[in-house]
């Protein structure tokens, strides 16, 4: 064989940078048809990042009710946008009682700032509820990139209900006098509340109540002394209109009212003039007749 039928090794290296090449380029192209999936943490390039949990009190009735969660959301990925959606859930006993989601598109290597706001039902049970944040890439079935939680001490949003009753209604007595009656307060709110007291007469006079505050449970009754001090020389007929009031302290538009009446009676004087011998009276009235004089 002459030396120029023989292959060139430089040729036949050359050949196979080629096609090696191609193999090279073949395989870029097929993984660019390939669906992009974030990476990282769990298989994302997403990061959860500077949780706060605040515990609010939403309806200023004094408890927490609510959980406001600020985190922040961020993306390592160098070159492609990711999708991505955070859910904040509200749990007691492990009943989920409230849940809310922010979903958004990180650009490349960006982060983004969100706020959730989760809280409890005016049904809900007082007592530790677990605050919890899940970050996902791309949607709810995706990967989980971070997660946190916290244990907090939560109340119903308020629900207030009052209500009061006496223990007789109207009463009669005299001047200077004072009589007493017997007020129940009963709370059926979901909360426990003070519970102010207070009095509206029409005619001003004194009214004692003991005590004027209280601090019911939800479903507690306690009882209260109401005495109306009638004043001295109060003009008979007098009638005095007691309206007595219960304002829940958590919520001052929840309120329950009754009312009795005092009446100070018109009375009667029978007098009776006895004559104890009608003749003598009969002649000292003749004798003290003028005398008639004649012309």
């Amino acid at each position: 064989m002459d030396r120029t039928d023989r292959p060139s090794p430089t040729g036949g290296s050359a050949r196979s940078v080629l096609l090696a090449a191609v193999a090279l380029v073949a395989v870029a192209a097929a993984l660019a048809l390939v669906p992009h999936t974030a990476s990282g943490d769990g298989g994302t390039n997403l990061t959860l990042e500077s949780v706060v949990f605040t515990a609010l009190d939403t309806d200023s009735d004094g408890l927490d009710d609510s959980v406001r969660v600020n985190a922040t959301v961020r993306s390592a990925n160098l070159e492609r946008s990711e999708p991505f959606i955070a859910r904040a859930t509200v749990s007691n006993a492990s009943l989920e009682v409230d849940a809310l989601t922010s979903s958004g598109l990180l650009a490349a290597n960006t982060s983004q700032n969100i706020s959730l706001l989760v809280g409890t039902e005016d049904t809900s049970a007082h007592g530790a509820y677990t605050v919890a944040i899940e970050l996902h890439a791309g949607d709810l079935m995706g990967p989980i990139a971070g997660s946190e939680e916290r244990d907090l001490e939560l109340y119903p949003k308020g629900d207030y209900m009052l209500a009061i009753d006496v223990n007789r209604t109207s009463v009669v007595a005299l001047e200077n006098e004072s009589v007493a009656f017997t007020a129940t307060v009963t709370s059926s709110s979901n909360n426990p509340t003070g519970v102010d007291l207070s009095v509206q007469t029409n005619l001003g006079w004194t009214v004692d109540l003991v005590p004027s505050a209280l601090a019911l449970a939800s479903g507690q009754t306690q009882p209260v002394s109401v005495t109306v001090h009638i004043p001295h020389n109060a003009p008979p007929g007098s009638l005095e209109r007691v309206i007595l009031v219960a304002t829940a302290v958590r919520n001052r538009a929840a309120t329950a009212s009754s009312s009795v009446s005092v009446q100070v009676p018109i009375q009667v004087f029978d007098v009776r003039l006895e004559i104890a011998d009608p003749t003598s009276w009969a002649s000292s009235t003749t004798s003290a007749a003028p005398p008639t004089t004649s012309r």
